[in-house]
């Protein structure tokens, strides 16, 4: 826990701004608490960024847990105290990142949480910013920079989620499914040549708008993880899509998937065939 860390920290500064000994206090109680696991530092340091005043800053630190448990629903507890706008984004992004069959790069997410049900077609200006997505949720969201992947912060996160899947996130697989079939309907893809990589062959899924094949032929296209020998090859002039690999490959399985009783299937990285996603997300139970 180094003291710049604390200064930059764009909520800290103007607290420990100097305030010496205050810094020093944050950064030993912090790392004592700690004991030498980053995550829980970094948990700390987050819950304390978000106390308004001095007084509130200090007691927090008296009150420092050493469960991760504890430190995940304190976590849980921040988001929900945010505005509508960013509790109901962060509830979004973590149901996307925390449930799904494999992770999603940064744009394929931000194209997921842009979904509202009663769109007919895809909206440019609905997408979030990565930045914005990753605050919202309290430090339980990383971006790994390298492959660009949104992931949870650790491993134990996701068993945390995985316990919350029959209460808090008890809808997130049938939600999911909605949001993929109202994504696969845009019409946009009913005129639409589509062109998809898988992300497990390490490649990004995207889809290039160019001329007609139906949804259907789309769906038999990313299921097998191929890219279509008609795509054009000037991409750079046509309208990108990320989702689409994974939506047309994973619906199915999300919509079969009853949450309070089998949260993460066994086999998550398989494929269900090739089915149709023309069904509507009408048809999925609440």
């Amino acid at each position: 826990m180094s003291h710049q860390g604390l200064r930059d920290n764009r909520r800290l500064k103007s607290h420990v701004r100097d305030r010496a000994s205050l810094l020093q206090d944050i950064c030993d109680k912090v790392t004592t608490k700690a004991d030498g696991m980053f995550l829980a530092a970094k948990l700390h340091v987050d819950s304390l960024s978000t106390k308004t005043s001095i007084k509130k800053l200090k007691s927090a630190l008296e009150n420092l847990s050493t469960d991760l448990n504890v430190l995940y629903d304190e976590a849980i507890l921040r988001i929900e105290e945010q505005n509508s706008d960013y509790r109901i984004l962060a509830e979004k992004a973590l149901r996307w990142v925390a449930y799904t069959y494999r992770p999603l790069k940064v744009e394929a997410l931000r194209e997921a949480l842009a979904i509202e049900l009663d769109d007919l077609d895809f909206d440019v200006e609905a997408k979030q910013e990565i930045g914005l997505i990753l605050d919202v949720c309290a430090g339980l969201l990383i971006c790994d920079e390298e492959n660009e992947m949104v992931r949870l912060v650790h491993y134990t996160a996701q068993d945390y989620f995985d316990k919350l899947a029959s209460s808090k996130f008890d809808d997130a697989h049938v939600l999911i499914a909605k949001e993929c079939l109202v994504y696969l309907n845009y019409g946009i893809f009913q005129n639409s040549q589509a062109s998809t990589d898988d992300e497990e062959s390490g490649t990004s899924d995207m889809v290039s708008v160019g001329t007609s094949e139906s949804i259907v032929e789309m769906s038999d296209v990313a299921s097998v993880g191929g890219r279509s020998d008609t795509a054009s090859d000037s991409q750079d002039e046509q309208d990108l899509f990320y989702l689409f690999g994974y939506a047309t490959t994973f619906w199915a399985q999300h919509a079969m998937i009853k949450a309070r009783s089998h949260p993460r299937p066994p086999g998550s990285s398989s494929i269900l065939g090739t089915s149709s996603p023309r069904a509507s997300a009408n048809s999925l139970p609440v």
